[in-house]
C-alpha cells in the first residue's frame, strides 16, 4: 500500500523546461563540447540581466563562488566577520583564502545578522564582512550595513546562496556589496544540480575572479598566461543549460510559491510566528519560529507520524557548535543557538497540492490546539 507522503521538498520541472533542456543538451552532445562554452555564456548573460548586475561569472558551486571571491580580495592573515548561522561552505571559503573567520551572532529572534551585532565584533583587524541572506531574506538594515562598511573601508561580501532574484527596495541580492555568491544546488529556487554564480559591479574585481575561476589564466592580445595561483572552478555546459531553463521560468515557480504562502498566512497566522523581512524574493524558505526546541521536537515527531516532512532547517545549529569548528573556536552566540534550535521550514514548492497544503495546516492547528 502506497503511503501519501508529503515531502519537505521536490524539484518538479515543467514539461516545457524538460523539452527545451533536452533540445539544448542534444545540441552539445552533437557538437562534442561539454566544457564551458556558449551555453555557460548564455546563462551568465541572462543571470546578470535579470539580477541587474554589471558582471557575472558561472562556476562549479556556490561554495566555489565564495572561494573565488575571498581569494580575490588578498585577505590572507586578515579578519573576516561571518555569521555562525550559515552553511559550512561560507566558513571554509574564508579559511581556504588564508583569512581568519570571526563569528557574529544573529539579532535576537532572527536568523540574520544586524549592524548592531556587527559593531560588537568589528576590530581594526576586520577587513571584510560577509552577510548571509538566510532563507532568501535580506537584512532590514542592509543600507546601514553598506554605509558602515564604506566608512570603515571594509569589503562587504554577500552569501546569496538562498537569494536568487531577491530584492530590497528594487536592488537585487549580490549588488549591495563588492561581490555576491549564488548557489544552484538541486534544492535551490533556481537549480542546475550543482553550480554557482558570482556577481559584481567592479570591473577590476571581475577580471581577477574570472581568471581565478580557470586556474588563474589570463589572456592578452591572444597570449595566454597564468597570473594567479588557483584551480578549476568552471561550470560545464550541461549545468548551464539546466540552470538557464529553470531561471527563465523563475516567475512561474515564484507564483506557485506565493499562492502556497498566502494559504499558510491565512490559515496559520494566529498560531505561528512567521519570520520575514522587508525584502521581496524567491520564498526559498517559509520559516516559522516556535516557542522552544522541545516544542519543535514534539511537532516534528507529530507531523512525521502523519507522513508530513518539513523542509530542511536553516540551519539546525550554528557552525560554532559543530565538532570541526569547536576544536578551534570557543564562543557563545546565544541568539544564533536559540533561533536555530526552534525554527521550522514548511514545505513550499511547485507540485504541492491544495489538499496537501490544507493537511499540513490542519495538522499544525491540531498540534497547537492539543498543546495548549
Amino acid at each position: 500500500m502506497k503511503l501519501n507522503v508529503i515531502e519537505g521538498y521536490k524539484l518538479n520541472l515543467t514539461n516545457k523546461i524538460k523539452k527545451n533542456t533536452k533540445k539544448d543538451i542534444n545540441l552539445i552532445l552533437e557538437s562534442g563540447n561539454l566544457a564551458s562554452g556558449r551555453f555557460v555564456k548564455r546563462f551568465e548573460e541572462t543571470f546578470k540581466k535579470l539580477n541587474k548586475s554589471k558582471f557575472s561569472i558561472a562556476c562549479s558551486s556556490g561554495g566555489s563562488a565564495l572561494e573565488i571571491i575571498f581569494q580575490s580580495l588578498n585577505l590572507k592573515g586578515k579578519e573576516i566577520l561571518v555569521p555562525s548561522n550559515t552553511f559550512i561552505a561560507t566558513y571554509n571559503a574564508i579559511k581556504f583564502s588564508g583569512a581568519t573567520p570571526k563569528f557574529i551572532d544573529t539579532e535576537k529572534n532572527s536568523l540574520l545578522v544586524s549592524l548592531d551585532q556587527i559593531k560588537k565584533k568589528v576590530t581594526k583587524k576586520t577587513k571584510c564582512i560577509c552577510i548571509v541572506h538566510i532563507g532568501s531574506y535580506i537584512p532590514n538594515d542592509i543600507e546601514e550595513i553598506i554605509k558602515f562598511c564604506k566608512k570603515k573601508n571594509i569589503y562587504l561580501i554577500e552569501d546569496c546562496a538562498h537569494a536568487v532574484l531577491t530584492n530590497y527596495k528594487g536592488t537585487y541580492a549580490g549588488n549591495f556589496g563588492d561581490a555576491g555568491a549564488f548557489s544552484f544546488y538541486s534544492t535551490k529556487s533556481v537549480a542546475s544540480g550543482e553550480g554557482g554564480m558570482i556577481t559584481t559591479n567592479n570591473l577590476k574585481l571581475y577580471k581577477k575572479m574570472k581568471s581565478l575561476t580557470s586556474y588563474g589564466m589570463t589572456k592578452s592580445y591572444g597570449v595566454f598566461d597564468y597570473k594567479y595561483f588557483s584551480s578549476n572552478y568552471r561550470m560545464n555546459e550541461m549545468e548551464a543549460i539546466i540552470g538557464y531553463h529553470h531561471l527563465i521560468n523563475y516567475k512561474y515557480y515564484l507564483d506557485k510559491k506565493i499562492k502556497i504562502k498566502n494559504i499558510y498566512d491565512k490559515l496559520l497566522k494566529d498560531k505561528l510566528k512567521v519570520f520575514e523581512t522587508k525584502s521581496k524574493g524567491n520564498l526559498y524558505k517559509y520559516i516559522c519560529l516556535l516557542k522552544n526546541a522541545e516544542e519543535k521536537k514534539r511537532l516534528i515527531k507529530y507531523l512525521n507520524k502523519k507522513n508530513i516532512f518539513l523542509s530542511g532547517d536553516v540551519y539546525t545549529k550554528p557552525l560554532h557548535e559543530y565538532s570541526l569548528i569547536k576544536k578551534e573556536v570557543k564562543i557563545k552566540l546565544p541568539n544564533s543557538l536559540d533561533v536555530c534550535s526552534r525554527h521550522i521550514c514548511l514545505p513550499i514548492y511547485n507540485g504541492l497540492k491544495n489538499k496537501e497544503i490544507k493537511k499540513i495546516c490542519s495538522s499544525l492547528l491540531n498540534f497547537f490546539k492539543n498543546s495548549t
